[in-house]
């Protein structure tokens, strides 16, 4: 009996240790939340645009106001890098319940929304990746968010990227648990907003998710449809006839991170825009015949986080705070990174390092008028390199 109570004492000294130890750690772990909320919130007011120069938040309060007086959303912009917004009309409706507000106050308040969006994406990852991830790991996670570059970016230009990344989040979410009506809305969501998560749509159709992509395609023409009635057609007459086609502008832009970017800015100015459209069809073709290759031997979140970050590559234009949206497939690969091999591991590494780089910090930076091939291959394409670098290291395949 003696022995008996030694061996119950002993047994219940450490349960009791540990979890006074997790009691203890508790006011710890929501103070470092506590210090996440604090530097975002910094982040979102030190970041807010300067009233003289504005930024691409502009264009969508412009077209919001517009709309809600009854003028057209497409009208001329005053004051900005840009004669017209060069976003979809379904963007513009994101925009509305800021339109009330002055330009400052609006962007803001659209940082603060973004921001709420990227800790929501954050716990869905970690939910689904790491089920026993508490708020430590929340904590963590949004305190080195507040270091990266690409966040920066997108606060200070106040983009729709973070809303992305939280319906593609979500969309996955609901996807690999066989919500595909859900997962569907979602997906045309995020087309209509954007236009080229529509490519995601053509993915799951060649991967034979039949019932999720027709879905996402009735969600991306309702959505149109319910656009359609509020701005007008002549909304989508002036994005389609003037907007879209000034995009080209862009293409050889020394922070465009695609394979156009990095072709158009290379080969554009000594080969012609003929030659220089063939090579990047041909790379973009390339990148989608890859995507589709290996997710065929992959399960679904690693076919996925591969098609997302193929689709960043494919896209026309590809900015920094595009980037942002690199955190879903970026969660899914350190779930899996134990699996990875050292090749993989060392793309991994290299590609997130130049991805975090800001170009404004970097010698040679802003380029001149005509940056030379020199410049192209270096400090004006390293975000490219870093994009390419980690859609690399999602390529090998997992070991068993």
């Amino acid at each position: 009996m003696c022995a008996l109570r030694r061996n119950v004492a002993s047994y219940s000294a450490p349960i009791h240790t540990a979890g006074t130890k997790a009691v203890n750690r508790a006011p710890q772990t929501w103070a470092w939340i506590a210090l996440a909320a604090i530097l975002l919130l910094a982040l979102a007011v030190l970041l807010r645009p300067n009233p003289a120069r504005p930024q691409d938040f502009y264009q969508d309060w412009a077209s919001a106001r517009n709309l809600a007086a009854g003028r057209a959303p497409y009208a001329k912009l005053d004051g900005w890098l840009f004669d017209y917004n060069a976003h979809p009309p379904t963007s513009i409706l994101l925009a509305v319940p800021f339109a009330g507000l002055d330009y400052i106050t609006a962007s803001v308040a659209w940082n603060l929304f973004c921001l709420a969006l990227l800790a929501a994406s954050v716990a869905l990852l970690l939910a689904e990746l790491r089920p026993g991830a508490g708020p430590a790991s929340f904590a963590t996670a949004m305190l080195l968010l507040c270091l990266w570059p690409p966040l920066w970016e997108h606060l200070t230009q106040g983009q729709l990227s973070l809303a992305m990344l939280f319906l593609l989040t979500l969309a996955w979410r609901e996807a690999r648990h066989g919500r595909d009506r859900s997962a569907g809305a979602l997906l045309g969501l995020a087309a209509a907003l954007k236009l080229f998560p529509a490519l995601l749509i053509l993915y799951l159709a060649v991967h034979r998710r039949w019932r999720l992509a027709s879905l996402a395609c009735a969600s991306l023409l309702a959505l149109t449809a319910l656009t359609l009635c509020i701005t007008g057609p002549a909304a989508f007459r002036e994005y389609a006839a003037t907007v879209l086609p000034a995009l080209a502008r862009w293409d050889t832009h020394s922070g465009n991170a695609s394979l156009n970017g990095f072709f158009s800015r290379l080969l554009a100015p000594a080969l012609g825009h003929t030659v220089t459209l063939a090579v990047t069809w041909a790379a973009c073709a390339s990148v989608a015949i890859a995507v589709g290759l290996r997710s065929a031997r992959a399960n679904f979140d690693e076919g996925f986080a591969l098609a997302v970050t193929g689709l960043l590559l494919v896209t026309p234009l590809t900015w920094q705070h595009s980037l942002t949206m690199l955190l879903l497939p970026l969660g899914i690969y350190l779930a899996g990174i134990a699996n990875r091999g050292p090749l993989s591991r060392c793309c991994a590494v290299a590609g997130c390092l130049l991805l975090s780089l800001p170009s404004a910090i970097l010698p040679g930076f802003p380029p001149a008028a005509h940056p030379g091939i020199a410049a192209n291959l270096t400090v004006l394409s390293l975000n490219f390199y870093g994009l390419a670098c980690f859609w690399l290291a999602q390529l090998p395949p997992t070991r068993d």
